[in-house]
Formats: C-alpha cells, structure tokens, sequence
C-alpha cells in the first residue's frame, strides 16, 4: 500500500491555473484593441486605393467625353465585386462610393464608426488647394475615426472645409 503523506502529486494547482488564464485575459486585453485598430487602417487602406482606381475612372471619362459622369456605370473601371445600392452608389464589403455633383467621388464606411469616410476633388472645389487631393474626414464627435484619419494621413494639420462646417474634421491625404 503506497503512503500518501510522502507522496507529491504532480500537476497544476488551482491558483496557477488562475494566474495563467489572468496573464492571457490581460494580454488579450491589450492587444484586441491594438488588432481592431490595425483592421479598421487595412480596410481604409483598401477604400482609398478603390477611391484611387474609381477617380483614374472618372479622369479617363472627362477626357473622352467632355463631361463628367453621372454613374459607376459609364466607367470602364469599376470591380467586379461592387454592387449598386439604387441609389447611384456602389458597396463593397466595407464602404459605400458615390459620384456627386462638384465632381467628386466620396465613400462612407458602413459599419461603426460610421462618420468617417474618403473624399476626391479633382479641382479647387470648396476646399481652396489647386489640383487633385483626396481627403480623409470624420465626424467630430467620432475620437476614434479621427484618430483613424490622422494615421492615414500621417499628420495632424487638419483642413476645413466651408460646406461641411464644424462638424466634420478632414486631413489630405495625397
């Protein structure tokens, strides 16, 4: 028969079982914020360089055709994987592009936080610098898409516009 008091039980206690689940929700902790905001920069990345492609779109149709288009459906570059939304825009899987009137071409994100989003002028219009820019902007009580922005951008010197007032911060981009 084998003596139990002088016998160790080999394993894990309950207390450093604990200790390594506290250490690994800590770190889970830290990091899930840090992966969100690199998720959230790679999709912005991927709206800006669709908003890149769509403006190549509209410059090849003002040159052929002396105007500016009406629809996503006149340019000879829009993906494959874009859908109308019967409104004149299109939808990806993360953002919403339209063509408005001014010329310009803007994409709103489509999931939280919302307010933010890219815009193209491919003249002066409303915002005063000469040539072709693309602008990041957010919704100022957006923190967060703000932040996004600025990160896109590279800087913090932001721009306002005089149609979108107060309420919308902008950062060039280009």
């Amino acid at each position: 028969m084998k003596n139990l008091s002088t016998e160790r039980l080999s394993g894990f206690t309950l207390i450093e079982l604990l200790v390594v689940v506290l250490i690994i929700g800590i770190l889970a902790a830290v990091a899930l914020p840090q992966y969100q905001k690199a998720v959230n920069k790679s999709r912005s990345a991927e709206a800006l360089a669709m908003m890149r492609s769509l403006s190549t779109g509209v410059e090849e149709y003002v040159l052929a055709n002396g105007q500016v288009p009406t629809s996503f459906d006149q340019l000879s570059v829009v993906p494959s994987n874009m859908t109308p939304d019967g409104s004149g825009c299109i939808k990806g899987t993360h953002f919403k592009y339209c063509i408005h009137n001014g010329p310009r071409l803007q994409s709103w994100y489509l999931r939280q936080p919302s307010n933010y989003g890219f815009i193209w002028y491919p003249s002066i219009q409303n915002m005063g610098v000469s040539g072709k820019h693309f602008y990041c902007f957010a919704d100022v009580s957006q923190k967060e898409a703000g932040e996004l922005c600025k990160s896109i951008a590279g800087h913090d010197n932001k721009i306002t516009s005089p149609t979108a007032g107060a309420s919308y911060q902008w950062w060039y981009v280009d």
